[in-house]
């Protein structure tokens, strides 16, 4: 419990975040957002992204890159 992801920058694809299990919040730029079973999130290119483990037990996420093709 209580791990975290420290803040880093999204720089090839856009993202979306889904909790599966547990409970934290995931920072991105400058905004908290609680994370909780169900709850999706969606990263743009170039944003930060720090996530937090808020419980004692195991947060579990799915992370879904947006491969972008090129013009």
């Amino acid at each position: 419990g209580n791990g975290s992801v420290g803040t880093h920058y999204q720089k090839e694809y856009p993202e979306i975040i889904v909790c599966l299990q547990g409970h934290g919040s995931a920072v991105i730029g400058h905004e908290t957002f609680a994370l909780a079973p169900g709850i999706c999130v969606h990263l743009a290119q170039g944003q930060t992204l720090a996530l937090k483990n808020e419980a004692n037990h195991p947060l579990t996420y799915l992370i879904i890159k947006a491969d972008q093709p090129s013009t």
